[in-house]
């Protein structure tokens, strides 16, 4: 990628690009490099989560500390300037050291439990014609191909349904190596994709690869490495 697009990469990286500039950018880089950024996305986001689910400062601390400077009055501005940055100080080490202050992160299972789950989820055959009549029918521009071959065995279960975000989503259904996998259609601009691409964290902790193809972001989830099965879904 060229150097002046190091900026809108780091803009896309920050969510700080609006959904036009989003859409001119992705359009730009090759699938690799899209999933890439992807990547770099998700892990910075990750390290942000984290901090913004730290414990808050103790209630008691910054105001009792903000009152001794206060009854310090008498005492040069450089000592009150060396207490207010201990004040500070002290709330930041608080978010790490304050005993029985725990991080608590709440997540929602998106990831398939099992075959028979996904089996019991399934509103086609799974033959690629029934599949493939199924996606028409939604009138989504995508195909399935043939899952045969490949380091990692894979077989095909069905499609199915899911509310993503108040939206109904189509997903297609898989085995990877014997384990479950399941790969979301989300339409391009949808709230359905908004949510998994910029709001919600427990999403991401769910998803394990995505790429756009045409006018959808397919998002794979799974207990076992099925990236590959991205590659068997093409445009129509």
């Amino acid at each position: 990628m060229k150097k002046e697009d190091d900026r809108n990469w780091s803009a896309y990286i920050d969510g700080e690009l609006s959904v036009t500039e989003v859409e001119k950018f992705e359009e730009m880089l090759s699938e690799k490099e899209l999933q890439h950024l992807n990547n770099e996305r998700a892990f910075e986001e990750c390290i942000g989560n984290a901090l913004n689910d730290a414990p808050a400062c103790p209630e008691n601390l910054f105001p009792q500390i903000v009152k001794e400077i206060a009854q310090e009055d008498k005492k040069s501005f450089l000592k009150l300037k060396l207490v207010a940055i201990a004040a500070i100080a002290a709330c930041l080490a608080a978010l790490f050291l304050f005993p029985g202050q725990e991080q608590k992160v709440e997540l929602v299972n998106i990831v398939p439990s099992s075959v028979e789950e996904l089996q019991s989820k399934s509103l086609t055959g799974n033959k690629l014609d029934d599949i493939n009549k199924f996606l028409a029918e939604k009138h989504i521009s995508l195909e399935l191909t043939s899952v045969v071959g490949g380091h990692h065995p894979k077989t095909i279960i069905g499609a199915g349904m899911e509310i993503v975000a108040g939206e109904e989503v189509v997903t297609l259904l898989f085995t990877c190596c014997g384990r479950p996998a399941k790969v979301y259609l989300l339409p391009k601009g949808s709230k359905a994709e908004k949510l998994v691409m910029n709001d919600d964290k427990d999403w991401k902790t769910g998803i394990q690869a995505m790429v756009k193809k045409g006018n959808y972001r397919l998002a794979v989830s799974s207990p076992h490495n099925s990236e590959s099965l991205l590659a068997h879904i093409n445009r129509t």
